[in-house]
């Protein structure tokens, strides 16, 4: 059986063992400033680096295209190879491997006799020499004159064991792209619709064993707006990434719709860096922070560019989470303000005890002269007294009359109460 190992420049395999072994190395495009370089075709490792100190600019990788990938199937089905093996960089950092499956999924659709050719495409969910090394003895493998099956689960046990190789406490499952026109070349034409079902029971199981081999992982799922989101998913990944949009304003639409369907401790939010990279708007850390508590509270900075002030705000922040998640996550929800319908926005969560509450309300834009607003909570119990602000009200009182809004002068503007019943 004629067998072709493939891998990209990425995998950091040298010239010699490139030839020893017969593997194909695709390269990674590099740009320089104005200059547009092929990795192993204009320079060497050794030169690279020499022209990165020459230069005032940082080099810039760009994905193999599908074109390349289609052009190199093309390449080994007519030099009457039975089967390719590719291992590609890790598709989370990467749209690398998503072009080798396109490739692959238009090329047969074009050309179904090249179905006869076997493709297995190999997410390496690695970097370097962490996917270089068990391609090299993949190779060996195949010189050995061992089946393209054995190679396969090779590979497959080799990069499932990067989970088991460190005291691995959380993963984010990133499945970058939501698969569209699928199909399958197994099936007929009166059972293509089975395709995406099948793919997501193949998804369960997959995660199944994950689960059982690592349970004491944290997975969180992540894809396309939150489509890996459903209620098959969560037995396995009990949180999932709302949304790549962070910014604070938006996050209110998004949480509050999503907490129609899914409980607070499902959605995960988290306080990013202003600007915010999608939107362009700037909040403040405060409501950043109160936004994000209202679900599952993360924080995505590069600490060293942080003021002292800014880094002792989120410490303060992180304290406050602390004392009200259990209520955010496993208490009930009530909705006060719809984002979708007014300028502000707010929902509370109560323990299911009745005890203790916290109340968020947001305010997206200012209103000059605004009239004396009351905030009516839901959910207390009316016969109860609870602290507020170190001060005493009835579950009625606040329920009825309900809180003071403060009389915001500024855009963005945000407050957490937190309430417990007087001991």
């Amino acid at each position: 059986m004629k067998v072709k190992l493939i891998t990209d420049s990425a995998s950091d395999i040298t010239p010699e063992d490139e030839k020893k072994y017969g593997i194909d190395i695709m390269p990674f495009d590099i740009t320089l400033g104005d200059e547009s370089l092929r990795e192993r075709v204009d320079f060497t490792a050794p030169e690279f680096l020499e022209m990165i100190d020459k230069s005032e600019f940082l080099p810039k990788t760009s994905q193999i295209t599908e074109i390349r990938f289609a052009e190199k199937f093309e390449h080994y089905y007519n030099e009457g190879y039975d089967a390719v093996i590719m291992v590609l960089i890790n598709s989370t950092g990467s749209k690398t491997y998503e072009n080798a499956l396109l490739a692959r999924k238009n090329l047969l659709e074009e050309h179904p006799e090249m179905a006869k050719m076997r493709i297995e495409i190999i997410d390496s969910h690695c970097y370097s020499l962490g996917y270089g090394y068990p391609v090299i003895e993949a190779a060996k493998k195949l010189i050995a004159g061992q089946s393209v099956d054995n190679v396969v689960a090779y590979l497959t046990d080799v990069f499932t064991a990067v989970l088991g190789s460190a005291d691995i406490k959380y993963i984010k499952w990133d499945m970058n792209r939501n698969i569209s026109d699928a199909n399958s070349a197994a099936l007929p034409p009166n059972r293509q619709g089975e395709v995406m079902h099948r793919y997501i029971l193949g998804v369960y199981k997959l995660m199944e064993n994950l689960v059982s081999t690592f349970p004491n992982i944290l997975f969180e799922g992540c894809s396309g707006g939150a489509g890996r989101n459903d209620p098959g998913i969560l037995y396995y990944m009990p949180q999932n990434w709302g949304s790549d949009n962070t910014d604070a304003v938006e996050r209110m639409y998004i949480q509050y719709g999503a907490g129609m369907v899914y409980p607070s401790s499902t959605i995960c939010a988290h306080v990013s860096d202003v600007p915010n990279h999608q939107v362009g708007r700037t909040t403040p850390m405060k409501l950043r922070s109160e936004v994000a508590m209202s679900a599952v509270m993360g924080y995505e900075f590069d600490l060293s560019k942080l003021t002292d002030d800014e880094c002792y705000d989120i410490s303060e922040q992180i304290k406050q989470y602390k004392r009200i998640r259990s209520i955010v996550c496993f208490g009930d929800l009530y909705r006060l303000i719809n984002p979708f319908e007014n300028r502000s926005a707010s929902w509370m969560y109560v323990s299911e005890d009745k005890t203790k509450a916290v109340v968020f309300y947001y305010n997206k834009l200012a209103k000059p002269n605004s009239e004396i607003r009351r905030l009516k909570l839901k959910g207390l119990d009316e016969g109860k007294t609870y602290i507020v602000d170190n001060k005493e009200y009835t579950g009625r009182t606040l329920m009825n009359f309900g809180l003071y809004l403060p009389e915001y002068e500024k855009d963005f503007e945000s407050r957490a109460w937190e309430i417990e019943e007087k001991k």
